[in-house]
């Protein structure tokens, strides 16, 4: 079977990163990101597919997704966690860690082009990103339900 590349959305629930689901780990690693996240959900949620954004909710819409933007490049985290393998178990493409659906096809629907992965993956600064996502994970893994807000503070890109 050929090798399959999936591109893993930091709000995926139905995908585990080492046994535990990915939004489960940057609820807990990242709160605020989770948060206005889930209000970026429900801004969309809350407009019918029927009727065009007006203007005010597009720009509404518009300041959420430039925020988050921001808290990524600030903590410098990854947005996609890159893998690959098949459709029951993957790979994290760095460190090898383990990526499991929680059900069936959850994978599937990840699933991208090497193309596209290769191009994700050289088009931010996926090493450093996903370096810094492991600290976090690893010095807040005493008790992985109270790892709250990350210990440590990075810099703004660029030194800002």
């Amino acid at each position: 079977m050929a090798k399959k590349y999936y591109l893993i959305p930091f709000n995926e629930e139905d995908i585990c990163f080492n046994g535990v689901p990915i939004n489960e780990i940057y609820s807990k690693l990242y709160p605020d990101l989770v948060d206005i996240e889930e209000e970026r959900v429900r801004s969309l949620a809350s407009m019918s597919p029927f009727v065009r954004m007006t203007k005010a909710d597009q720009e509404e819409y518009n300041l959420i997704v430039d925020y988050i933007n921001v808290y990524f490049d600030t903590m410098h985290i990854p947005k996609y966690i890159v893998a690959y393998g098949d459709t029951k178990t993957a790979y994290e493409s760095i460190t090898g860690t383990v990526i499991t659906p929680k059900v069936p096809n959850a994978l599937s629907v990840r699933d991208v082009k090497r193309e596209i992965a290769e191009e994700y993956f050289n088009s931010t600064n996926y090493k450093e990103e996903l370096g810094n996502f492991y600290r976090d994970y690893i010095d807040n893994m005493d008790n992985p339900f109270e790892m709250g807000k990350p210990k440590r503070k990075r810099e703004p890109k660029g030194g800002e």
